[in-house]
């Protein structure tokens, strides 16, 4: 009887210890897409800095994907320089962490750049709805 006993207790142990391991790898909780904030994040956010012409548009997709457009103009207001790319993003609290490829064009020089893989942060302010952070320090998004 008692080696019937601490078979099932067994049983009950090793059931419980798999259904915690199951849940616990949830891939929706490694990225935190179903947090309120990341809800608020999802969609086009613009920034501009008009001392040095430089304006940004970033959008956060629903499924972890985004990607971003820069463009620097220089003298007369023409285009000199531009970035665009395409990024995955996560949510832990308010910050925003993307990971991504971007190229880079200097239209002035004729010369190309790419950047595989950074890591670039974002901050999500809730009292203003606004982000700050990104690739140019300094600008804040606002929600389009």
């Amino acid at each position: 009887m008692k080696a019937i006993n601490k078979c099932n207790v067994w049983a009950i142990m090793l059931v419980a210890v798999m259904s915690i391991g199951l849940v616990s790898c949830s891939k929706d909780d490694d990225n935190g897409l179903d947090s309120p904030i990341a809800q608020k994040v999802i969609g086009t956010w613009y920034a501009s800095d008009t001392s040095i012409n430089r304006y940004c548009t970033v959008t956060f997709y629903s499924d972890g994907t985004g990607d971003l457009y820069s463009e620097y103009q220089g003298k007369y207001r023409k285009s000199d320089a531009e970035m665009t790319g395409e990024f995955t993003w996560s949510c832990s609290g308010n910050k925003i962490k993307t990971y991504g490829q971007y190229v880079y064009i200097d239209y002035s020089d004729g010369t190309v750049d790419t950047d595989y893989d950074p890591e670039v942060d974002y901050v999500y302010n809730e009292s203003n709805s606004t982000l700050t952070g990104g690739r140019y320090s300094g600008l804040v998004y606002t929600k389009r």
